[in-house]
Parts: structure tokens; sequence; C-alpha cells
């Protein structure tokens, strides 16, 4: 019998300007009630180096489907491993509350809609976050432990949001 995740999160969804609950609903894995995305130790268990593969292949199917389908990214509470995504999307992208734990590498990609990255951490040693946004509104609250954290931000939104907690030196362009 197969049992989907059971992981739930609010969040401020753009399109319709109001604070919903995002379900997650994809399939869990087995004997647990979390996805590869949402369970916090399928990700860093060292006796299976394939899980990080799995995870970025998974990653890269619903970055994909979300630019082929013109919907919505949602990466809400997600455990990944460094990143590095180079694509235009024209829709909105929910980073809220994801946990990166290598280096984080948006410098190619492109925002249209509105970006959440509020409350993401990331924990490589060194973090490179350049977003290109040209969505009305960009949310940045980043919680950085590596040793440096290099960020620059292009805007051209009406209105972004930055806050920024970092136990290392942080530098900004």
């Amino acid at each position: 019998m197969t049992s989907f995740c059971t992981f739930k999160q609010e969040y401020y969804d753009f399109q319709y300007r109001q604070m919903k609950t995002f379900s997650c609903g994809l399939e869990s894995l087995n004997n647990d009630k979390h996805c590869i995305f949402h369970h916090k130790e399928y990700l860093n268990d060292i006796t299976r180096p394939e899980n990080k593969k799995r995870v970025l292949e998974q990653l890269d199917d619903a970055v994909n489907k979300s630019i082929s389908e013109n919907g919505s990214l949602f990466c809400i509470g997600y455990y990944l491993p460094g990143v590095r995504l180079n694509k235009k999307f024209k829709q909105f992208v929910y980073f809220s509350d994801a946990t990166f734990s290598g280096e984080a590498d948006f410098s190619d990609a492109t925002f249209s809609g509105e970006a959440d990255f509020s409350d993401a951490t990331f924990s490589g040693k060194q973090t490179f976050l350049m977003l290109h946004s040209q969505g009305k509104q960009t949310f940045l609250m980043l919680h950085s432990q590596g040793k440096q954290t290099f960020l620059m931000l292009h805007s051209q939104g009406k209105q972004t949001f930055l806050m920024l907690h970092s136990q290392g030196e942080a530098d900004f362009f």
C-alpha cells in the first residue's frame, strides 16, 4: 500500500495573496511518514550515498515539470544537497524553510515571478547565492552556518526583503 508524505507548513501564497497550508503529498519512504525531501536523515545517510543523487534527480524533475507546465515550484521545507539551478522560472518559486547542506548556486537562474527563500538555511562551508529576480516581491531570510557567505541580488521588483543571519563572514554584492 502506498503512503504519502504528511509534511505540512503554512506559507504565503503570492498568487492568491493569502496564507495557505502546503501539504506535500509525495510518496513517502518505506515505513515512514515523510518523502525523500522532508526526511531529515535521508539525505545524510552515509551508508547510502545514492540518496543524494536520487534527491537531485527528483528535484530536477520537479523543476522541469514546473517550467514545462508553467506552474509554481514548491520546495517548502525540503532538505537539499548542494544544488545548481540555471533555469528561468516564470511562476512563483518557494524554497521557504529549505535546508541546503552544500553550495547553493542560483547564479544563472532568473525568477520572473516572486521568489520566497524565507527562513532558508545554508550549511555549506561557503554559500554563494546569486539571484536575479524580476518578480514584484523577493523574500530572502537566510540562515548561513558556513564560514563565508557571498550574496549578490539583482532585483527588478517593487519590494525586496532581505534578512541574513550568518555565523561567519558575509559579503554583499
